[in-house]
């Protein structure tokens, strides 16, 4: 069956044949297919370079005596682009339901739930971008409550239409937490909407995912709310008490506990910087606290398990008034799995672990180096700080050893270096 002078139908014979302007693509179309840029813009173009290559071998879908398309909305589109005036329809057999609403012949509400589930159906099978699944099983659970009535649709049938819709319940529970806000039981308070988080999705930016901009919702929230994971201001109270505090006794403790270690003969066979470097990441802490609490202050430091956001905890009686987050590395780079801000102790040790530095700072959030890039940079599963930028930055102390720029490059030594 020739559509027009380049497009020909080479699929099963068909209900019937109407022209163009008598059929109309569906309303809830343009939820679930509005994304134009990707793969689902390749995929349109394929289709169509498909439909001239090698003809149209799926009829339009509608229910029987409707002209509202319920499958092949793009064919749809994309025939009419290539100029057809005739268009092959499949008409499908009303169901109970719709017989009983509309009859025969009347033309039936595209928003009703049974024409919205023939509709998701039909677009599983193409490329979606997750949050318009989203907005497509939002749409079709509010028109199920809104036709039925909130009571008689349980919890299974909106993970039936999930399904539909091709979308996970965990994911679209994050997505509803991310536009709607929700209530945190572990923190016991509303963590409030995130329209800027929300909208990057529907704007398609490149790199956020759903998992990510919820995470971030619950972190930046967190950050303000929750006394173990904020981010606490920079004082002149912190900054002197660790102007202070007696780095030399830290820095033995801990190269006396590792020398224990590396005499160890399990321990010096051992290659994995990893687990060196964590080993020297809790003797820090544990000998960090120690050694401040000899200091003349009510301020009180607490080593913390691995459940909290940082590493150590400063008190005033039973509260939390700031924190310190201890990082070690034996090059130039200190990594963690969330960006951390505040005050930190990045610790660089030596490949033999005899010799280390120190430096202290307190990392602002909203700092930006010269090349409009934050401390923290997405590195793998996590983040990293490089002390180039740390060196740009300039609000750090060195405590023991040396920080310093050689020919551009910025070297982080275990002993004393004039730079």
């Amino acid at each position: 069956m020739k559509l027009s002078s380049t497009v020909v139908y080479v699929g099963p014979t068909v209900s019937r044949v109407s022209k163009a302007d008598t059929l109309t693509t569906h309303p809830a179309n343009n939820t679930i297919r509005r994304c134009r840029v990707g793969q689902a813009l390749e995929e349109r173009q394929n289709l169509k370079d498909s439909i001239v290559k090698e003809g149209l071998n799926e009829a339009i879908k509608v229910f029987a005596n409707s002209n509202i398309i319920v499958g092949g909305n793009t064919r749809f589109e994309t025939l009419v682009t290539l100029g057809c005036e005739d268009i092959p329809v499949q008409e499908l057999p009303r169901p109970e339901e719709l017989i009983q609403l509309y009859g025969g012949v009347d033309e039936i509400d595209p928003m009703h739930p049974v024409v919205l589930s023939k509709l998701r159906a039909d677009n599983t099978r193409v490329t979606v971008p997750v949050i318009d699944r989203y907005l497509q099983a939002k749409e079709g659970i509010k028109c199920e409550e809104e036709t039925y009535g909130e009571i008689k649709i349980t919890v299974g049938r909106k993970k039936e239409i999930m399904r539909e819709s091709n979308i996970a319940s965990n994911t679209f529970d994050m997505l509803a937490k991310l536009e709607l806000g929700y209530y945190d039981k572990k923190l016991k308070v509303n963590v409030e909407q995130r329209d800027d988080l929300f909208a990057e999705l529907l704007e398609y930016k490149q790199g956020k995912t759903v998992e990510g901009q919820f995470k971030s919702q619950y972190e930046d929230f967190a950050e303000r709310h929750d006394p173990n994971r904020r981010t606490y201001d920079q004082s002149d109270e912190m900054d002197d008490l660790l102007d202070d505090f007696n780095w030399e006794a830290l820095q033995d403790a801990v190269l006396n506990e590792v020398g224990y270690m590396k005499n160890r003969e399990w321990f010096k066979k051992c290659n994995e910087k990893n687990f060196k470097g964590t080993m020297v990441h809790h003797v820090l802490a544990h000998y960090f606290a120690e050694f401040w609490n000899e200091l003349d202050t009510d301020i009180h430091a607490i080593a913390v398990d691995n459940q909290s956001r940082y590493d150590i905890h400063f008190m005033k009686g039973d509260k939390i008034i700031n924190s310190l987050e201890i990082k070690t590395t034996m090059g130039t780079t200190w990594t963690t799995l969330c960006k951390k801000y505040g005050y930190v102790l990045l610790y660089k040790f030596s490949a033999e672990m005899d010799r280390a530095a120190i430096i202290t700072s307190w990392l602002d959030k909203f700092w930006k180096n010269s090349n409009d890039k934050e401390l923290w940079k997405a590195a793998g599963k996590g983040a990293a700080l490089d002390a180039k930028d740390l060196y740009e930055y300039g609000n750090y102390d060195t405590r023991l050893g040396s920080m310093y720029l050689e020919n551009g490059t910025v070297k982080v030594a275990t002993g004393d270096i004039d730079g």
